[in-house]
């Protein structure tokens, strides 16, 4: 999205016009707002088909559902999920003989939380251009080996490797920490967890409805020329001229289409990402609630799917929606089609027979870079970057791909640069 003399996501809009900067453009190259806070209408229910849940310490969030008039308080079908193996059967990880693990995964965390306090302070800060701490470049399974904590690495995996955020053994531990800081890993141990009546998308959704200028859709960008007269930026509609540009695209998407120096197609060439695929699904002999498959969280199991969601507890016709990861380091990526076929499978063997796909979306999704990179100084070099050429740089990278940690980004992009 690009604004008019100053540039952002909806939260950002509303950002700036309260610093009272009011000539701005929003362009969205979709017919919608709101990216993968995505909540179409199926079967008369709002479904999610992108990000589902906040939790209590999500200020940003809350802040923006409320100058929208959309406040938390959806369906707490969330508070209720269970586990299965790969074949399907039900089990109770942390019941019976496993209590033990349990146990011990409590006592690790406050353990961590301990050691973040004391070795680490800071970790949490929102972006990547505060305090550099080499051991948080390490992929988060040697993070915690190096720090005793390694049990972790189970709970930790239901609300990042399912959520499609990727793999311990190959994400730097400071993407992981940023978004399960202590706070947000103890909400969802307790299952303290936030959704919205009509959906993520209803917040962005409200905030485009409040705003002086709302974000013109359908609107992609085919070029970006900067000089000295201004930011020039070409859509279907022509050639617009503006002051500054706020960039939240992927940044390797725009030095592919932008007059990119050598510095930024050098560093956002560095960029990874995962593709997330989604699947609203009607089935037959619908589960009571939505249920993890931890199993199928690793990168020899892509395609299968690694959570489904019943987003409407003891109702009848709905979907159920499921998530599965179609891409690891090193080996080839698995199409669309592939994925759906595995996840269709899987469901039929699990007795759940599938009727009818309402939805599928395959995401560009949790653009980050390597522990290599990120100990190289990638964050550093891209920060020294915001300003030059009447160009600033936002989005997921710059900080993690939650609704909160993006935001709260935005935020900070408003108050170092225009306050």
């Amino acid at each position: 999205m690009y604004h008019r003399r100053r540039t952002g996501r909806a939260g950002r809009r509303l950002l700036l016009q309260k610093k009272g900067y009011h000539d701005y453009t929003v362009l969205e190259a979709n017919d919608r707002v709101g990216g993968k806070t995505y909540s179409p209408k199926l079967r008369g229910k709002s479904i999610e088909m992108g990000a589902i849940m906040g939790v209590p310490n999500y200020d940003t969030v809350k802040e923006l559902g409320a100058a929208a008039g959309v406040p938390e308080g959806g369906p707490e079908s969330l508070a209720h999920t269970d586990f299965r193996r790969p074949d399907g059967k039900l089990y109770r990880p942390f019941t019976g003989l496993n209590l033990w693990k349990g146990a011990r995964l409590m006592y690790q965390l406050n353990k961590l939380d301990r050691i973040l306090k004391s070795r680490y302070p800071g970790y949490d800060a929102n972006g990547h251009y505060g305090t550099f701490y080499p051991d948080l470049a390490l992929p988060l399974s040697k993070f915690f080996e190096k720090n005793g904590v390694a049990a972790l690495t189970d709970l930790y995996a239901q609300p990042f490797t399912s959520f499609g955020y990727g793999y311990f053994e190959v994400v730097p531990a400071a993407y992981v920490l940023k978004y399960l800081d202590i706070p947000t890993a103890k909400a969802f141990v307790t299952n303290d967890l936030w959704t919205w009546e009509d959906g993520t998308q209803s917040i962005f959704e409200g905030l485009n409805k409040v705003l002086e200028h709302p974000a013109v859709l359908n609107s992609p960008v085919t070029a970006v020329v900067r000089d000295q007269d201004g930011v020039h930026v070409t859509t279907p509609a022509g050639t617009q001229t503006y002051d500054q540009l706020i960039v939240t695209t992927p940044l390797e998407q725009f030095a592919a289409l932008a007059d990119a120096d050598q510095d930024e197609r050098t560093e956002f060439a560095k960029i990874l990402h995962n593709d997330y695929v989604t699947h609203a699904i009607m089935v037959r002999n619908l589960p009571k609630q939505s249920s993890f498959i931890p199993d199928n969280m690793t990168g020899d199991r892509l395609g299968h799917p690694m959570v489904f969601y019943v987003r409407y507890m003891g109702e009848p016709d709905q979907p159920i929606v499921t998530y599965a990861l179609r891409n690891y380091p090193g080996k080839p990526p698995l199409s669309v089609e592939e994925t759906r076929e595995t996840v269709l499978a899987d469901l039929k063997s699990w007795g759940l027979w599938v009727e009818e796909v309402l939805d599928e979306q395959s995401w560009y999704y949790f653009p980050h870079v390597s522990s290599e990179d990120y100990a190289a100084g990638w964050y550093a070099k891209v920060e020294g970057m915001q300003g030059r050429r009447r160009t600033y740089y936002a989005g997921e990278v710059m900080s993690f791909g939650d609704m909160d940690e993006t935001t709260n980004y935005s935020r900070g992009i408003v108050d170092r640069f225009f306050g």
